[in-house]
C-alpha cells in the first residue's frame, strides 16, 4: 500500500508553479490570478480572485466549504485538483473539514497527473477510479480557452507605464 505522505515528499518537486521563486511580471500590480471552481458539466460556480499571494491551498479549501454548504450531506462529490495530493494529505494531517471527508473524493486533471510520480497517478489518477467514469477533470482549462482572446487585453490592470511618466503634455 502507498502512503500518502511518501507520493507527496516525490511530487512537490516536480511543480513550479508552487514554488515561491517563479518570476514577477511587476510589482505594482497585486493580483496573481483567478482561481476557478466548475461543476461536472464545465458551468463556473465561484471566482476567486488569489490577490498578492498567489495561488494557496486556502482557496480550494474556501470554495469546497462553500459548495458542501449549498449540497446535502448524503452527496459523494468529486475535486480534481493540479496538487489534490498535496491538498488531501494537508486535509488528512490537520483535520480540516473532517465530517466532509467521507463524502469527498479526490482526483488530479488528466493533464496534470502525467507531472506526478507513478505512485501518485495510481491514487489520484480519474481514470483509474471507477467513481469518476471518464471524466477528464479539464473544466478549468477549457473555460480558460474559452477566454483566450479576453486574456491578453486584461494582463496589466492599470495605467500604462509610458503614459505614466509621459511629460510632455
Amino acid at each position: 500500500m502507498v502512503v500518502i505522505n511518501d507520493v507527496i515528499d516525490c511530487c512537490e518537486d516536480s511543480y513550479l508553479a508552487a514554488k515561491d521563486y517563479r518570476i514577477k511580471i511587476t510589482k505594482e500590480f497585486s493580483d496573481k490570478g483567478l482561481i476557478v471552481l466548475v461543476c461536472r458539466h464545465d458551468c463556473i460556480l465561484w471566482f476567486i480572485n488569489m490577490g498578492p499571494n498567489g495561488e494557496k491551498q486556502y482557496f480550494m479549501l474556501a470554495m469546497m466549504q462553500q459548495l458542501l454548504r449549498e449540497l446535502p450531506e448524503s452527496f459523494t462529490i468529486g475535486f480534481f485538483y493540479n496538487v489534490i495530493c498535496a491538498l488531501h494529505q494537508e486535509m488528512e494531517w490537520w483535520q480540516l473539514l473532517p465530517h466532509c471527508l467521507p463524502c469527498l473524493k479526490f482526483a488530479t486533471p488528466i493533464f496534470h497527473s502525467y507531472g506526478h510520480q507513478w505512485p501518485c497517478q495510481l491514487l489520484y489518477h480519474p481514470y483509474k477510479n471507477p467513481e469518476f467514469s471518464r471524466t477528464d477533470g479539464e473544466g478549468c482549462e477549457r473555460e480558460w480557452n474559452l477566454l483566450n482572446g479576453v486574456i491578453p487585453m486584461c494582463r496589466i490592470s492599470g495605467v500604462s507605464l509610458p503614459l505614466l511618466y509621459n511629460t510632455e503634455y
